[in-house]
């Protein structure tokens, strides 16, 4: 005789949800959503501001044309461009134009470059304390390459000083600065002005006078 036996396994119905554990809710942390907004915000904010104050410009003046040293600004003289703001470089406003018209150029300026309040000074050469002396130079007394306005240079008597001495007779060398080089001649003699301390005005006219002058050029001081 056979016996049979059968094992019966209890499944559990996929459909009976009575004994399953309740999801836990999930807390919003909206104070979380609300800084991660603000800091968003801000960070546009302060990208914005700084591509805004690298891009705004302003009006300023620009030299229209090269003006000598020592020459009085005109009218013609300025033109207007956009430049963006520099704090180390003192632009001056295109609103300020008819402050700057009469006033003289401290240096050389060329034509294109932004006008800067250091360029510009309130008198013209000669200034208080200073003396404008014209010289008659020939070629041999002064060097081969000409002299410049703004050049600095030392001018000695005709008779070359004896080493280690700055005077030559009774005329010790004198400190200068030239202002303007006239045409030659027709002996091939060119006026030279300088401009000097007025307390050495006398001796220089007084070495001019009393026969040829030599014109070093000086080097820049270390």
């Amino acid at each position: 005789m056979s016996i049979s036996l059968a094992t019966t396994r209890t499944q559990s119905d996929p459909t009976d949800h009575s004994k399953a554990t309740p999801p836990v809710p999930r807390r919003r942390r909206w104070w979380l959503v609300a800084i991660g907004v603000a800091m968003t915000a801000a960070a546009i904010v302060l990208v914005q501001t700084y591509v805004d104050s690298n891009n705004r410009t302003e009006s300023v003046l620009v030299l229209a044309r090269d003006v000598p040293w020592n020459q009085r600004i005109t009218d013609t003289d300025l033109t207007v461009a956009n430049a963006t703001p520099d704090p180390h470089v003192h632009m001056i406003a295109a609103t300020q134009r008819n402050d700057v018209i009469g006033r003289v150029a401290a240096h050389s300026l060329t034509a294109g470059s932004l006008l800067t309040a250091e360029q510009l000074t309130d008198h013209a050469i000669p200034g208080p304390g200073q003396l404008l002396v014209g010289l008659l130079v020939k070629p041999g007394q002064l060097p081969a390459r000409g002299l410049r306005p703004e050049d600095h240079v030392q001018i000695v008597s005709g008779a070359q000083p004896t080493v280690g001495s700055t005077t030559v007779g009774d005329h010790p060398a004198v400190q200068a600065t030239v202002v303007d080089v006239g045409p030659p001649n027709a002996s091939d003699g060119i006026t030279v002005d300088v401009v000097v301390d007025i307390e050495l005005g006398a001796a220089l006219t007084s070495m001019a006078a009393t026969g040829p002058v030599l014109v070093s050029l000086v080097g820049p001081q270390k």
